[in-house]
């Protein structure tokens, strides 16, 4: 089976969320902040080093061998919001177990307490929060990490209460998860770090993050929960996905219960479709409260 992102029911969602867009689609990305590196003079006055160094080689930001602290850069114009995603293509070397992108970096150490989405040559991408220089680990999850590959690795936060955090490897969602903590970071700076020679950034960028109405990862077991409301069929939640059932003769259908206080918006979910299967998908605008299936629109694979 083959994992696809569908936009606008269903057999396995993971990542389900809908948010809010302009009406019509934009064929242009603009970013807050982005940087190639295709020059060979360094950094340049747009980043701060903070420790340790970075070249460029006509083609990536290239860490030299590092101190104790490791590598670290800042991005230094303010990128004006706290909710925001940075990312970059990332090649580490053999060995490589810390490298990556930093997100609300909170003093001007910069390396204090922050995100951080880190690729290890342990096979894992791996989501850390650090507070006054001690590290914890949020979550880390495999993604065939491995040396000398290049990889888009992106961090995005976005809320405060809780912090929402989300880690994509090429595209693919890999982490989703909320920081309910004491400690949790609300805003901040971003940049790169890590502890090893020759690990090289290129495609750096920092960018708005939609708005978003409503989001579940159904990283749980414990079922759809009290956001769902299942009309029809049944559906299991198996820690990563959410999973239907044995449909009846009308299929199986779950619609959201929180009001989204908009008819403006977009649904969108990853799925995995079994064979023979022709109408699994997404709903949107849904509009008879006790007949979820009745009226409606639906884009299906």
């Amino acid at each position: 089976m083959t994992r696809n992102t569908l936009r606008l029911a269903i057999l396995v969602w993971a990542s389900f969320f809908l948010q809010l867009n302009s009406a019509r689609a934009q064929t242009t990305t603009t970013h807050i902040f982005f940087d190639d590196f295709h020059r060979t003079t360094g950094l340049g006055s747009n980043w701060q080093v903070a420790y340790g160094g970075f070249t460029t080689d006509g083609t990536y930001a290239v860490s030299s061998a590092p101190p104790i602290n490791g590598n670290w850069a800042k991005v230094v114009p303010d990128v004006g919001t706290a909710d925001y995603s940075v990312s970059a293509n990332v090649t580490v070397p053999a060995g490589s177990l810390y490298s990556g992108v930093v997100a609300r970096s909170t003093d001007s150490f910069f390396d204090s307490s922050l995100y951080a989405a880190q690729l290890s040559t342990g096979g894992t991408v791996n989501l850390y929060r650090r507070n006054s220089w001690t590290w914890t680990l949020l979550q880390s999850v495999p993604a065939g990490i491995v040396a000398n590959t290049s990889y888009n690795l992106k961090l995005a936060a976005t809320g405060n209460s809780p912090v929402h955090l989300e880690v994509y490897v090429n595209g693919t969602l890999k982490i989703s998860t909320d920081d309910s903590s004491p400690n949790r970071l609300t805003a901040g700076g971003c940049g790169m770090q890590n502890y090893d020679a020759s690990v090289k950034y290129t495609n750096f960028s920092v960018d708005k993050v939609p708005q978003r109405v409503f989001f579940d990862s159904f990283a749980r077991t414990t079922g759809l929960g009290p956001n769902w409301q299942v009309q029809y069929g049944a559906f299991t939640t198996d820690g990563t996905y959410a999973v239907s059932s044995s449909p009846p003769v009308n299929g199986n259908w779950a619609g959201l219960t929180p009001a989204l206080g908009t008819n403006d918006y977009s649904v969108s979910a990853d799925l995995i479709i079994p064979p023979g299967s022709l109408d699994s998908g997404v709903v949107a605008r849904s509009n008879d409260p006790l007949s979820f299936d009745r009226h409606l629109y639906s884009a299906q694979i």
